[in-house]
């Protein structure tokens, strides 16, 4: 699935940048039509534009003139309505009482007309009243007339609409005596007749208004006259304002013709644009993505001759993932061989050679892994995928802790839980892992793990509602996703029941020759070197960090082709990503090459000191191995690398790197061999100085593995059948061996058979060993002397001359490494000398044999180091352990010293002392500076391994040789006991005579109970009570 969304994502970015290319030619044909077309609406656009500035021209001309009668208008208009505002004023002085008036007649109704009218004689004041109305309107002023008048229809009518603004004079004189009269009053009237009351009102109005009326009359002619002037201005107006209307919309015409123009301009000229614009950014996008064309044509042709390989690849890594996990390297790489030739067989589509690391890695994520601690080379990073890409959480056999390392380094940042399967809380710690999604590390893992944890070994999860729940004892918890488990067993070769393997993915974590000489590598640089390390780490991860920017940016690339819609040249945004996205990329490009070509140098340089590195792996791999002789001789890489360093970082003359690198690795190997043969019974001594040296002549290609296999195991297998001479006195074993040799090792051994008739003889460092299988008397020869390497005659002695073995092993190893790796360093076995590689966190631990108890020569010690007040010693026994726990916690606090003897009577409390000392190490509890623990034991399987890998070690045996036994002896004497006494000289031969005896009795105990009574072992104690 990711090969084909890959593929997909890709092809679609090619498919983008071709469609371009096609659609750049269309655009260029589609601008030879659209140019002349803008450019004739362009000359169209110009006539419009200056006939509609000359209408403007004329259109303004009329306009200012139309202003300007509207400002005389405006003038007119003010000056009328002064006019007009005075005679209002002045009317309005009259007019309430008109308006009385003409209310009260508009309250009379026909009936009180009538009423008034039938009166024969009316009354003084009414008679007095009508005489007025009778003069204003014209007639006798009698009753007979005024009943007349009332008897109008039209009366009230007449009275309404009477022209009070032309009453004539001579009427308002006769009226006059009417109005100035006392009993003249609407309410006297109103008394006799609301008629007369009435009418009198009127009366009194029209009078009134008559009189402001003559004072208001010119004003009104004025306001008039103002009026009719002001029309005829308005008239002239109204004319020049349809004159302008009839411009304006011509102007308005012109002006949407214009537009009209104008946006078919705009279109012609956007669709210019565009394509411009298209075009522009085609070749932006072009420029940007040419390299990348050719390259994703290439990717995609490459994905999918991959996806036809998918189901035979992924077939092999699905087996690999899940089968091979805990097998060597070897096997691997052919079970992967048969594999592939088995699908190749029952055609299966598959590629012809098959590599995991192409198939299930990301290079990004092998490189952080690099990063986090995990070596380099293909043997771990396959490690690596077996271990996160399992659907079984992976159980990694890791002696010497390097996947504990990488795990802690790479989930560190997600909250990594670090526990052992001994642990009283491990259920609570691993069920709040698994509700809170904590990665966990279950460390130090035995041959057995505790079932009550198989839920989670095998992922028993269950949905409900939704949630995803496992069920853990008891208890039913939340199910987060993000939880893993991590396992790691630091048992070299451990033996897990099939129920077990069936619920984890077993990892052999075993380091490699490679792994290791990498790691040494960046240690002796980082000593020697430490700026170019330090430069050399931070360009690792530039150039990491730089190519997965560049990944990201490519990614980045193809997620906006694949998500553009439509035209991908309209998207302006789109292509700008696109274009910043390529300048970065070529920035970041340019940078990864210099800091390639840089880290090249850096990496020459260190290339200098790989034969350093190189002898460094080969020399652990030795050491390791120790622990296939006695159970004891467990040493870490942590605890190697340490020894190896110091050696380094030892003051030295200035030299060359040629000669600092030779110093180097002599002082290495002696460091080496002094600090692990400490540790060795003397039996194992010489076997590891023997080990030491065939891995060095192994390695400078002096002896091969074909030559250790016949000095180890002899001859094996069948050889052609040739018979033997009767003259040669050799069994028909011995004559197939010679044979074998003949066969297998030409080059050095070619005619051996046919000169065995001859006598001749081997050297070993003027050691000379005569061969003679005949019963000839003749001078030996030199012939096989000087055709033979010193390793190719031991050999021969091996098989030929047995007896002798050891004896030109110790001379060969003179000749090879140097006589130092023959003899054990008194002065590297004494307990000042061991102490100075001790601290807080790394204990000492003494390797009892039968009969050794070194508990005198640390009480001397301690007595020397004044430390006999502050130091606790316990035998460990049944019910011992938590004293030895409350000693160990005091003394963590003081700074004193605690010594456990026989711990291999303690087999029960072993686990809790590895906690103990795990705690201390880890810093977990915090030990003071002065503290130190001391540990003795014999060898026993039970006895902790991380213990004895991060402890230094010292056995308790006298060495072997008289010479060493002396040396030992004397080494242990304080200078002054032995030179500054009162019988001088005397004294010395004394006491180097008595250490003498000592030793010689020591090398006596070889040939058993011969020459005593019984078996004795003449220890130190003995020695000294001497």
């Amino acid at each position: 699935d990711e090969i084909i969304a890959k593929r997909k994502r890709i092809a679609n970015g090619l498919n983008k940048i071709l469609a371009t290319n096609d659609i750049i030619a269309v655009m260029q044909k589609e601008l030879e039509v659209m140019v002349p077309q803008l450019d004739e609406k362009s000359a169209i656009m110009k006539q419009l534009v200056d006939r509609l500035n000359f209408d403007t021209k004329q259109a303004d001309q009329v306009k200012e003139a139309v202003m300007r009668d509207e400002n005389v208008a405006k003038e007119k208009a003010a000056v009328c309505k002064v006019i007009s505002d005075d005679a209002n004023k002045d009317l309005e002085i009259a007019m309430p009482a008109l308006r009385d008036a003409d209310e009260a007649l508009k309250n009379l109704t026909k009936a009180d007309i009538n009423e008034l009218k039938s009166f024969t004689t009316p009354p003084a004041l009414v008679q007095f009243t009508m005489e007025a109305v009778c003069i204003l309107l014209g007639s006798k002023t009698d009753w007979a007339s005024a009943k007349r008048i009332m008897a109008d229809v039209n009366f009230l009518k007449r009275l309404f609409e009477y022209d009070k603004e032309h009453i004539k004079e001579d009427v308002l004189k006769k009226l006059k005596k009417y109005i100035e009269h006392k009993d003249f009053l609407p309410a006297k009237l109103e008394k006799v007749s609301k008629v007369a009351s009435s009418v009198c009102m009127w009366v009194i109005a029209m009078d009134k208004f008559s009189k402001v009326y003559k004072v208001v009359e010119p004003k009104l002619k004025r306001k008039e006259a103002a009026d009719a002037e002001l029309k005829a201005i308005m008239t002239v107006l109204k004319q020049k304002q349809k004159e302008l209307a009839a411009v304006e919309a011509k102007i308005q015409a012109l002006q949407e013709d214009l537009e009209e123009k104008n946006r078919e301009f705009k279109t012609i000229q956007d669709a210019v644009d565009l394509t411009y614009g298209r075009i522009n950014r085609a070749g932006r996008l072009t420029s940007a993505l040419s390299e990348e064309e050719i390259r994703w044509k290439e990717t995609v042709k490459t994905l999918t001759q991959d996806l036809q390989c998918v189901p035979g690849d992924v077939l092999v890594s699905a087996a690999c993932v899940a089968y091979l996990g805990a097998f060597s390297t070897e096997y691997r790489d052919e079970m992967c061989t048969q594999w592939v030739a088995k699908c190749q067989e029952q055609q299966i589509p598959s590629s012809g050679e098959f590599f995991l690391l192409k198939v299930l890695g990301d290079p990004y994520e092998m490189r952080q892994w690099t990063m986090d601690g995990l070596p380099k080379d293909t043997v771990s990073i396959e490690n690596g995928l077996y271990a996160t890409r399992a659907l079984r959480w992976p159980l990694m056999i890791d002696p010497q802790e390097q996947a504990n390392r990488w795990i802690r380094n790479m989930e560190k940042a997600n909250g990594l839980i670090v526990c052992k399967m001994t642990d009283g809380t491990l259920l609570r710690t691993l069920e709040n892992a698994v509700r809170q999604g904590f990665p966990v590390l279950l460390e130090d893992i035995d041959e057995n793990i505790d079932p009550s944890i198989r839920p989670i070994l095998q992922r028993e999860t269950y949905v409900h509602e939704g949630r995803v729940y496992l069920k853990l004892g008891d208890v039913v918890i939340d199910y987060d996703p993000h939880f893993k488990l991590y396992m790691t067993t630091k048992l070299a070769n451990p033996h897990y029941l099939p129920e077990i393997c069936i619920n984890v993915t077993l990892v052999n974590f075993l380091v490699t020759e490679n792994g290791l000489e990498d790691q040494l590598l960046a240690d002796i640089v980082a000593i020697e070197l430490p700026a170019m390390e330090i430069q050399r780490n931070d360009l690792i991860v530039k150039i990491n960090t730089d190519k997965q920017q560049l990944l990201a940016l490519e990614d980045k690339v193809l997620k906006l082709l694949y998500n553009s819609q439509g035209n991908i040249l309209d998207d302006e945004e789109l292509v700008e990503t696109l274009n910043d996205a390529k300048e970065t990329s070529l920035i970041i490009a340019t940078r990864l090459i210099d800091t390639e070509e840089t880290e090249k140098v850096i990496t020459a340089t260190r290339e200098k000191y790989r034969s350093l590195a190189s002898r460094g792996a080969i020399l652990y791999f030795v050491v390791a191995g120790l622990a296939d002789v006695d159970p004891m001789y467990q040493y870490s890489w942590k605890y190697f690398s340490q020894v190896f360093c110091n050696v380094i970082r030892q003051d030295h003359p200035k030299q060359t790197i040629e000669e600092r690198i030779n110093q180097l690795k002599l002082d290495e190997l002696k460091a080496i061999f002094e600090n692990v043969s400490r540790g060795l019974f003397e039996n194992h001594k010489i076997i590891f100085s023997f080990l030491l040296a065939t891995a060095i002549e192994k390695q400078e290609g002096r002896i091969t593995q074909t030559d250790m296999n016949f000095l180890t195991r002899g001859r094996v297998g069948a050889v052609p059948y040739k018979e033997k001479p009767s003259n040669i006195l050799l069994t028909d074993e011995d004559w197939e061996t010679c044979l074998f040799l003949e066969e297998e090792l030409p080059a050095y051994f070619k005619g051996f058979p046919a000169a065995l008739n001859k006598p001749f003889y081997l050297e070993i460092l003027k050691t000379r060993e005569v061969f003679n299988y005949t019963t000839s008397r003749e001078q030996p020869v030199d012939t096989w002397n000087k055709r033979l390497t010193i390793f190719h005659k031991l050999m021969f002695i091996r098989v030929f001359r047995r007896e002798r073995f050891l004896l030109h092993v110790v001379l060969y190893l003179t000749a090879t490494v140097g006589k130092y790796f023959t003899e054990t360093s008194a002065a590297g076995s004494q307990l000042k000398t061991v102490f100075a590689d001790t601290n807080s966190i790394t204990p000492m631990v003494f390797v009892l044999s039968t009969g050794s108890d070194p508990m005198a020569a640390f009480l001397k010690f301690a007595d020397e180091m004044k430390y006999m007040d502050k130091f606790y010693s316990i035998s460990l026994g049944q019910g011992q352990g938590p004293i030895a726990e409350s000693l160990i916690e005091k003394s963590l606090r003081l700074g004193h010293w605690v010594f456990l003897q026989n711990c291999h009577l303690a087999t029960s409390w072993m686990r809790q002392m590895e906690t103990i000392v795990r705690n201390i190490t880890l810093g977990i509890s915090k030990a003071h500076d002065d503290f130190r623990l001391f540990l003795s034991s014999m060898p026993t399987k039970s006895f902790p391994i991380s213990v004895l890998q991060n402890s230094v070690k010292l056995t308790n045996e006298p060495p072997k040789g008289i010479k060493a036994n002396v040396l030992g002896a004397l080494n242990d004497l304080e200078r002054t006991f032995f030179e500054k006494h009162a019988l001088h000289a005397k004294w010395r031969a004394i006491v180097f005579g008595l250490c003498m005896f000592h030793a010689v009795i020591l090398e006596r105990r070889k040939f058993g109970p011969l020459g005593w009574n019984i078996m004795y072992e003449f220890n130190e104690s003995d020695r000294d009570c001497g």
